[in-house]
């Protein structure tokens, strides 16, 4: 379980960092073509990089640590609480940030053809929560809160 939540985690961060960088080309497009102003998109972008740099930021933290962490620490309730965490932030932050990216983007980001396409994007992200229910982690988490003693 460790290793597919944290592979997961960035899997889906990777997804939605090219999301984004797909975002920025076109803010950055939008700029070459009235140099001298800010496009009102740059914004967003700069709002969902932030929202892309604290995902990052979440699995890249637990993957060192779980580096770092000695076996008995990883089979603690502890580390699976992080571990449930991890997978229920992650999946739900993606669709999220791909959606802000498409916000940016428009009606290009459907076309299939487009270079700002994020329609299969979208359609990878919005599997993270389902494909292993986020309702049924949450629900294993309550259960092991109910025994767990330590603080947060």
């Amino acid at each position: 379980m460790p290793y597919s939540h944290i592979l997961w985690a960035s899997l889906w961060w990777g997804i939605a960092a090219d999301a984004v960088a797909r975002a920025a080309n076109f803010v950055r497009g939008q700029a070459r073509n009235n140099p001298g102003t800010t496009p009102p998109t740059a914004t967003r972008l700069a709002e969902v990089w932030e929202d892309l740099q604290t995902m990052k930021q979440t699995w890249w933290a637990a993957a060192k640590a779980f580096d770092e962490a000695s076996r008995d620490e990883l089979l603690g309730i502890g580390w699976a609480l992080r571990l449930n965490n991890l997978k229920v932030s992650c999946s739900e932050a993606a669709p999220q940030i791909v959606h802000r990216a498409l916000q940016i983007v428009g009606i290009l980001g459907y076309k299939n053809d487009s270079p700002f396409s994020l329609g299969r994007h979208y359609r990878d992200v919005l599997s993270a929560s389902i494909m292993i229910s986020n309702d049924r982690i949450n629900a294993k988490s309550a259960s092991m809160l109910l025994v767990y003693k330590d603080q947060p």
